[in-house]
């Protein structure tokens, strides 16, 4: 079980430098984008706690894993969005197969592109109602790293992220007998 909810991050890379004599300052963004996770589980003594120290005992030698963050799942009655079509770069993705009459997709929901190692994650920015056909273009950060294919799925209803953990996943123990894990993952792009 996950002890509250897990704090998510958008890091951007930009530099700033500020003036010693005026405090203006001149920033680079370099544009990259990336999600970061704080991350907590507890478990009781028992089959749950040790099945969970071999998962993260895995994780860290695999290097990577898929989460579902428990914040960025929407309503299914959403349709299965698809890619609208090939060569799409930047922070607009056009998709099409979303329902007929479907929901309004709010600002702020989640998707994520492509399947295990491959999968990325994006923040919806703005409020997108699909047309009569069920096509939509979705504003999103980060913006795509490369350019999905046609017709690959999207998944809007239950996004994950790709993480890897930024260092050990330590094990500790309290009283009762509660194992707790805590720790910091990065998304792995």
């Amino acid at each position: 079980m996950i002890s509250g909810m897990p704090r998510r991050t958008l890091r951007a890379a930009r530099a700033g430098d500020p003036s010693f004599a005026t405090g203006t300052e001149q920033v680079q963004d370099w544009g990259g984008r990336w999600w970061e996770y704080d991350i907590t589980i507890a478990a009781s003594r028992d089959e749950n706690a040790r099945a969970l120290g071999a998962l993260f005992a895995q994780i860290v030698d695999v290097g990577r894993f898929l989460f579902a963050d428990p914040d960025a799942e929407t309503s299914s009655s959403l349709g299965t969005p698809v890619v609208d079509g090939a060569s799409q770069t930047g922070g607009t993705l056009n998709v099409t197969g979303l329902a007929a009459g479907s929901p309004l997709i709010k600002a702020g929901a989640f998707l994520s592109l492509g399947t295990e190692g491959d999968t990325r994650f994006h923040r919806i920015l703005a409020d997108v109602t699909p047309d009569g056909s069920g096509n939509a273009a979705l504003s999103i950060v980060p913006s795509l790293r490369s350019s999905p294919a046609n017709g690959a799925a999207v998944e809007i209803n239950a996004p994950k992220v790709l993480l890897r953990p930024v260092s050990d996943i330590p094990e500790s123990v309290a009283n009762g007998d509660i194992h707790s894990f805590s720790f910091t993952a990065r998304e792995a792009i």
